[in-house]
C-alpha cells in the first residue's frame, strides 16, 4: 500500500456512500452477507443495485455460495463478521480472491471492530493480499476512541482513488484536500496522537479492559446456565450466545432480560438483515460488554438468569 491509496472520510457510512457512487449502477451485482449489515443494502438499491444475498455463518462468507455474475460488487466483513463476530479463515479469503478476479467485480471490505484482537493474531486484510486491483478496504476510529471523532478512512486501489475523491467532495461539504473527508485540525490531533505512541498504549488499555469484561461475560453465563456456546470471542466489543436448548428461545430471552433493565439483542436487531438465513437463528442472543465493568456485568448476569427461571 502506497500512502496515495488511503482516503480520508468522516466515516464508514461516508465511505459506503463514496464506493457506491463509484462502483454502483443500475443493475449491478451487490453480494451482501446474510446475516449481515441492514444499512448498506438500502443504500446500495437506491444506486440500482441488484442485491444478492449470500448466507454467512460462524467462520463469515460461505465463499461456495457465491454467485455466478459478472461486475459486481461484493460487500464483506472478513476480520470481524457483523453480527456473528467470527473471523474468515484463509481458505475462504484466497476463494474470494479468486472469484473476484474471475467474475470481474470489486470486494468491499468494511472492518467495523477488530481493532480488539483477545485471542491470535490478526489476519491480512483482503486488501493487503489485493493481486489486481479489485480490492477495497474501509476502517474508522469511531470504536477505537468514540464517534465523537469523524475520522474514516478508505484503502483503494490507484485506479479508484481520483474517483473517491470526487465522491467525497460532493458529501457533506467535504474540503478540497487529500484528508477532504474530515476536519484538517482533527486530522493533525490523531495524527500526533498515533506518532507519539499514545494511540497504541491507548489501544493496549482498552484491549485488557475489553477482555476482562469478555471473560465477565464468559464466566457469568458459565455459573448460571454450564459452558455457553458463544461466537466472536477472539476480538470486538460484543459475543454471540447460542441460546441453549432447555432456555426460552432468543426473542423471549430478549424480553424477559428487558423486563429487569437489561439491553440485549436477537439477530432480528435494527442493524441487522437477512437472520433467517441462518440455521438456528432464533436461538442467537448478542451480548455487548464494552460499556460495563466485569462486576456490572455479574451482577446483570444474576438478574438475566433469574428472569428465566
Amino acid at each position: 500500500m502506497e500512502p496515495g491509496q488511503v482516503v480520508v472520510v468522516s466515516s464508514i457510512q461516508q465511505a459506503m456512500t463514496a464506493v457506491g457512487q463509484i462502483l454502483v449502477r443500475p443493475g449491478t451485482p451487490l453480494v451482501m452477507e446474510a446475516p449481515g449489515c441492514s444499512m448498506i443494502a438500502p443504500l446500495y438499491q437506491r444506486y440500482g443495485a441488484e442485491v444478492l444475498p449470500v448466507p454467512a455463518e460462524a467462520d463469515g462468507l460461505m465463499t461456495d455460495r457465491l454467485p455466478a455474475c459478472r461486475g459486481g460488487v461484493a460487500i464483506v466483513t472478513p476480520a470481524r463478521h457483523f453480527p456473528l463476530g467470527g473471523t474468515m479463515p484463509a481458505p475462504r479469503r484466497r476463494a474470494l480472491l479468486d472469484w473476484a478476479d474471475a467474475s470481474d467485480a470489486h470486494v468491499f471490505e468494511v472492518d467495523f471492530d477488530s481493532d480488539f484482537q483477545y485471542e491470535g493474531s490478526p489476519q491480512p486484510s483482503l486488501q493487503a493480499m489485493d493481486r489486481t486491483g479489485r480490492f477495497i478496504y474501509a476502517g474508522s476510529f469511531a470504536m477505537t476512541i468514540g464517534p465523537g471523532l469523524r475520522i474514516g478512512y478508505l484503502i483503494l486501489p490507484q485506479d479508484l482513488v481520483q474517483p473517491a475523491l470526487e465522491a467525497v467532495s460532493l458529501l457533506e461539504h467535504a474540503w478540497p484536500i487529500q484528508g477532504m473527508g474530515a476536519p484538517w485540525l482533527d486530522q493533525a490531533v490523531l495524527t500526533d496522537f498515533i506518532d507519539s505512541g499514545g494511540y497504541d498504549k491507548h489501544l493496549r488499555t482498552l484491549r485488557r479492559a475489553y477482555m476482562e469484561r469478555r471473560d465477565a461475560v464468559v464466566a457469568g453465563l458459565a455459573r448460571h446456565f454450564g459452558a455457553p456456546d458463544l461466537l466472536g470471542m477472539g476480538c470486538g466489543t460484543h459475543l454471540a450466545w447460542r441460546v441453549p436448548r432447555h432456555l426460552p428461545d432468543a426473542a423471549e430471552c430478549e424480553a424477559r432480560a428487558r423486563a429487569v433493565g437489561i439491553a440485549v439483542h436477537t439477530l432480528k436487531f435494527r442493524t441487522i438483515s437477512g437472520a433467517e438465513t441462518l440455521p438456528g437463528w432464533e436461538r442467537h442472543l448478542l451480548l455487548g460488554f464494552a460499556a460495563l465493568k466485569p462486576a456490572v456485568i455479574a451482577t446483570m448476569l444474576d438478574r438475566f438468569a433469574a428472569s428465566l427461571r
